[in-house]
């Protein structure tokens, strides 16, 4: 028996490879809005009594939080001066053990005084990345489900 058949082929290469690199920035712009809304919700916010300032109104770090997807990775944090002292901590308190080690003395807005060894690290950045990675991982796996 002698069957004659043709075959035709067509390449789905190009559109397989753009629906996965679709799917990649799609998933990775998901983790980094998750990841900042939790950064954003550890985040200390300053009040009155913390500041020492009448009529102080916080929330300047909250809301500086962002995040930013570059390439196959995807960071989050914030472009304010003071965060680095927020997240790692000053004086004997300082994450690498590194910070002043004799209390010192510093004046507020309001010309008061206060002595001081330095402030606790707060971690809210790595907090948002470390706490969540079981659902960073789900979120990957959703964004691969056609």
């Amino acid at each position: 028996m002698n069957r004659n058949f043709e075959l035709d082929f067509t390449d789905n290469t190009g559109l397989v490879l753009g629906e996965f690199e679709r799917a990649c920035a799609a998933a990775l712009e998901a983790v980094g809005m998750s990841a900042e809304g939790y950064a954003a919700a550890n985040a200390p916010v300053g009040t009155v009594e913390s500041t020492n300032v009448q009529h102080y109104s916080g929330g300047t770090l909250r809301q500086s939080i962002t995040h930013k997807v570059m390439g196959d990775e995807v960071y989050i944090g914030t472009n304010l001066e003071y965060a680095p002292y927020v997240e790692h901590g000053t004086g004997i308190y300082a994450d690498s053990g590194h910070g002043r080690q004799s209390p010192w003395v510093w004046r507020d807005q309001n010309g008061d005084y206060h002595w001081t060894c330095g402030i606790e690290p707060q971690h809210f950045l790595l907090k948002a990345v470390t706490e969540h990675d079981a659902e960073y991982l789900n979120i990957l796996k959703q964004s691969f489900k056609f």
